[in-house]
């Protein structure tokens, strides 16, 4: 069966979208004749992977064969959520594949929301699975979300995508790409086979709809809502390349671009603190930084430690007990502040970029207001602040459960590390007359002025205590 039209849109080794328009070999009068006109093929590729890959009865097939009509209406439908909104129903995971699966199979919030949750994931799941798009072909849930400044693309395991046992997809796999690689080839391959079925089918007020859809999609209308929604009114979003913002702006990196559950108080709040503190020039972005690629391949836990430790030897001001993070983050040109929130799962939040440098503790965090959190949040910051600027240009973390949990996972382990460096702690305990386990993590804490909870786990990773020992102690 050859093909009647194709065209390949992009690069396959950055991101390309191949579409071929063929004959249907199932044509019948049950089937819409917009849609037989639209019989054919699609491939999807970022980074040089094929994520239409698959074996059908263990022949190799490139493409997917369905309705393109479908698809290509569910993308314009669903446009600016699949390239703007990062956020998951839920506590962010790796990837948007794994997350959503996780979440469809467990309740995460009360009894008395689960009906709620359980919207929001359906929500979700229908406006970022390309699956839906193409409703009946053989093709794995496979999700499109953006990730900072890039677009993430992941495919779910083919033991839980619902397809025929004869048809196997790797499945599994997460790639990213910049998002300026993404939104142009969308746009380029709808309008073109929207063209295309035009010139096929003249007389098909559904096939007219989808191209005035396809260019409304670059309307001026259009891209003011796009900013406005991505910005939630703290400040212009940055660049939009006709169909897509470029840039993440402050706002879409803090609350998970586009429908953050935040409210507008805490909006308002954190739009004084950057209004008071935009036009500076920080030295952190020059500092010299522990090199990350030593923890390559290691969870978030271990990978923070190892960073701390590197940061407090390579950037503390002095060797002296407490470690003085405050003195550091302004000595490298970063604002601290306090930002009150009426979230209290938010402990402080960082912002660089965008001619600013600011850290805000938040004084109704759940944990208290003490010194020794305050000074673990300002580590925390300060860990995001060196090493998470992979995902975007401007780094603005809202410290909380909606935050990436492997950057908060980081995050903590450095603020543990950094704040209760090996060295330190052993000075400390030299000086512990009759140790025992409680009076052990009682001077760290009160010597290096950290909380008592984050001392026990340091303390356990560092050896000092049993895995029983730092139960015990964090039961009472």
């Amino acid at each position: 069966m050859s093909a009647t039209w194709g065209r390949l849109q992009g690069r396959t080794d950055v991101f390309a979208v191949d579409l071929h328009l063929m004959d249907d070999p199932d044509a019948t009068d049950l089937v819409d004749p917009d849609e037989v006109a639209s019989w054919g093929t699609f491939q999807l590729w970022a980074n040089g992977r094929n994520f239409t890959l698959h074996t059908e009865a263990g022949v190799q097939l490139e493409s997917c064969h369905w309705y393109l009509l479908p698809l290509c209406e569910w993308l314009v439908e669903n446009w600016d959520d699949l390239l703007h909104e990062e956020r998951l129903p839920g506590p962010d995971v790796k990837d948007a594949a794994t997350g959503i699966e996780r979440l469809s199979q467990q309740h995460l919030l009360s009894e008395a929301r689960e009906d709620e949750l359980d919207e929001q994931v359906r929500d979700w799941w229908q406006s970022h699975n390309l699956a839906v798009g193409c409703m009946g072909a053989a093709f794995p849930p496979t999700f499109l979300r953006r990730w900072g400044d890039l677009i993430e693309v992941s495919q779910a395991g083919r033991s839980r995508s619902g397809i025929p046992s004869h048809v196997r997809y790797v499945g599994n796999d997460v790639e990213r790409v910049e998002v300026g690689s993404v939104g142009p080839v969308l746009w380029e391959i709808l309008q073109a086979l929207a063209h295309e079925l035009a010139r096929r089918r003249p007389e098909s007020e559904r096939v007219a709809l989808l191209r005035r859809k396809v260019d409304d999609l670059q309307s001026i209308d259009r891209q003011s809502a796009r900013q406005a929604e991505m910005s939630q009114g703290l400040m212009p979003a940055s660049v939009d390349a006709g169909v897509v913002v470029l840039r993440t702006p402050v706002a879409g990196l803090l609350f998970g671009c586009m429908e953050p559950t935040v409210s507008p108080e805490d909006v308002m709040a954190v739009h004084e603190l950057l209004a008071r503190h935009g036009g500076s020039s920080p030295q952190i972005t020059n500092v010299q930084v522990p090199d990350s690629s030593v923890v390559a391949g290691l969870e978030p836990g271990p990978a923070g430690s190892i960073l701390g430790e590197d940061a407090w030897e390579l950037l503390a001001i002095s060797s002296d007990a407490p470690v003085d993070v405050e003195g550091l983050i302004q000595s490298l040109g970063v604002r601290l502040e306090t930002v009150k929130l009426s979230d209290k799962n938010i402990r402080s939040l960082c912002v660089l970029g965008e001619g600013m440098a600011v850290v805000a503790v938040n004084p109704n965090y759940r944990s208290g207001d003490a010194k020794a959190v305050q000074r673990f949040s300002m580590a925390h910051e300060l860990c995001h602040l060196l090493f998470d600027r992979e995902r975007a240009v401007s780094v603005a973390v809202a410290s909380g459960p909606w935050a990436p949990q492997g950057l908060e996972r980081q995050a903590n382990a450095f603020a543990a590390a950094f704040l209760m460096p090996a060295d330190l702690v052993q000075r400390v305990l030299a000086e512990v007359p009759e140790p025992s386990p409680h009076l052990c993590v009682e001077a760290v804490a009160q010597a290096l002025v950290v909380p008592f909870t984050s001392a026990v786990d340091r303390l356990r990773n560092l050896g000092v205590l049993s895995d029983a020992e730092a139960d015990e102690l964090k039961q009472r």
